[in-house]
């Protein structure tokens, strides 16, 4: 079974999520369920609106969501290293720095979503363009997400996440195939859940 992993936020960087931002965002989720054949690991942070759960639980399936934590609702489980771990491809929203860092950090195919309104702020700004042009993420909107996910080379370079640096080591990942690396094999030993979603609660 495949999985993509979605990181939600919220207003931050200088952008603004509103209710049809996340509206079109769950719907091109879906459609990219349909394409690919893929079930989703949804998680949203502290920012993230608490009507966004409501606009996916009406737009979303359960049966193309394989889990999902939202702060809003007091799900407190630490499931970020899992569901980095368990998508082959990670959609995370380019507000927040520190969830981009740890998504690019996985040595996976990474692409960031953005909604229509918003100033974004110059620093993330520049980060965002530098990334994009190293080949670290692919950038879209919302409303019209990538649906083709292949080719993206993460270059040997330093990144800063939030459990220190990690030095990047260059791969072309073509959606669909996984990188047996020594880094990925250490995950999995010291992550057995990115391999066993019977340890997370029933929804």
């Amino acid at each position: 079974e495949r999985h993509f992993t979605c990181l939600i936020g919220g207003n931050g960087g200088g952008y603004v999520w509103a209710d049809k931002d996340y509206y079109n965002l769950a719907n091109q989720m879906l459609m990219l369920s349909k394409k690919h054949g893929i079930k989703w690991l949804i998680t949203s942070s502290r920012r993230t609106a608490p009507s966004a759960y409501q606009i996916f639980d009406k737009i979303l399936p359960r049966n193309v969501i394989q889990d999902d934590c939202w702060v809003h609702k007091n799900d407190r489980r630490p499931v970020m290293n899992a569901y980095l771990g368990g998508g082959e491809v990670i959609y995370v929203t380019e507000d927040s720095c520190s969830m981009l860092h740890e998504s690019i950090a996985c040595n996976k195919a990474v692409v960031s979503v953005r909604p229509k309104k918003g100033s974004i702020d110059a620093t993330l700004l520049t980060f965002l363009q530098s990334a994009e042009a190293k080949g670290w993420i692919m950038r879209c909107p919302a409303d019209n997400m990538i649906s083709e996910v292949k080719d993206i080379s993460l270059h040997e370079e330093n990144i800063f996440n939030s459990t220190g640096e990690l030095i990047m080591k260059k791969i072309d990942h073509n959606m669909g195939i996984q990188t047996e690396s020594k880094r990925s094999q250490s995950f999995q030993e010291s992550n057995p859940v990115s391999n066993s979603w019977s340890g997370f609660a029933s929804r």
